[in-house]
């Protein structure tokens, strides 16, 4: 996703609060431990779904693979270290989005607010109940915004940030590295870097549906808001103990939480998230790779690490195409 879900260019840029770790307590919290151990069994079933770091071989040809985490950790500094020596001997690296993509982004965002910004005469009150946005104003007091400053904004880009916890986004706000980040730094100089994708293309999967189902969605995030900080910090330990596909079964098993249609409908969205997030986006970067591989020897790779796991997982979707795969894991 670009580069935790675009949230520093928006939320952060009316946040007032100050930085914030995410610690906490985490799944423990939220599921038995019977439960725990089926996340685990499930993740433990699916292709390639354990470690961060792959390769893929095919002739002459080698691309490695590192599993990204989207939200900034001390402990992504020592991830990042595997990566570096093959890395160094990489003729281009691909990430989901590349700097210059992210200034795009931003200049976009700034130049066009019809990308974010309601019609005139259009507010989120239209949206929500008198209940759910005095809910909707008491979240955002969590981020330290005013709510009165986004009124008009389009549901999809609150949908987006409620999908990181106020510590990520101010961590995002203080400048602090992301994985991505990590690796550009500590490529060589001359080293091109290509995206995956277009900005516009993940970015549609939030903006295009319409104003009623954008509403629709944004209440799915509000009703899963109070299970955040658990899941961010579940996220962060499935990520550093290398098996970041187990997060994948737990977020369908908050649908339990639910009732009616709410439980529907989070589970509708849970559903278009991996298909059109991950699954299809996945298709669409094998692609990408498979064309520079035509062209370069040694490609490195660097995507969120739930892309990289499962039956449409980007290594078994390399696998089924004739790629030797094997573990990096060190």
């Amino acid at each position: 996703m670009i580069k935790a879900l675009f949230s520093a260019s928006i939320l952060s840029a009316f946040a007032t609060a100050a930085a914030a770790t995410c610690t906490g307590p985490g799944a423990e919290s939220l599921f038995t431990q019977d439960e725990l151990a089926e996340f685990s069994r499930q993740s433990a079933a699916q292709p390639y779904s354990e470690g961060l770091f792959w390769k893929a071989q095919k002739g002459d040809t080698t691309i490695h693979v590192a599993g990204t985490l989207h939200i900034y950790d001390d402990r992504l500094h020592e991830t990042a270290k595997q990566f570096e020596s093959e890395l160094a001997n990489a003729d281009i690296l691909f990430l989901e989005v590349t700097p210059e993509g992210e200034a795009e982004l931003e200049r976009a965002m700034v130049t066009d607010p019809n990308m974010i910004m309601l019609p005139d005469g259009q507010s989120l009150k239209d949206a929500l109940t008198s209940d759910t946005y005095s809910e909707l104003n008491s979240i955002l007091a969590g981020y330290g915004i005013n709510p009165g400053d986004i009124a008009n904004l389009q549901p999809w880009i609150l949908s987006v940030s409620f999908m990181l916890p106020p510590c990520a986004v101010m961590s995002l706000q203080a400048g602090d590295p992301g994985m991505e980040d990590l690796l550009v730094n500590a490529l060589p100089n001359g080293t091109p870097i290509a995206a995956l994708e277009r900005w516009q293309d993940s970015m549609a999967f939030f903006s295009n549906p319409s104003f009623e189902e954008q509403a629709q969605e944004l209440l799915v995030h509000l009703a899963t808001y109070p299970y955040l900080d658990a899941i961010t910090v579940a996220t962060l330990d499935a990520y550093f103990e290398g098996d970041p596909q187990r997060i994948t079964p737990m977020m369908y098993a908050i649908t339990d939480k639910f009732d009616g249609e709410l439980k529907a409908d989070y589970l509708a969205f849970m559903n278009r998230l991996e298909s059109e997030l991950l699954e299809d986006r996945n298709r669409l970067w094998i692609d990408e790779i498979e064309a520079a591989a035509l062209e370069h020897d040694d490609i490195f790779v660097a995507a969120g690490a739930l892309h990289l796991g499962g039956e449409t997982g980007v290594m078994n979707l390399l696998a089924q195409n004739g790629w030797d795969v094997s573990s990096m894991a060190k």
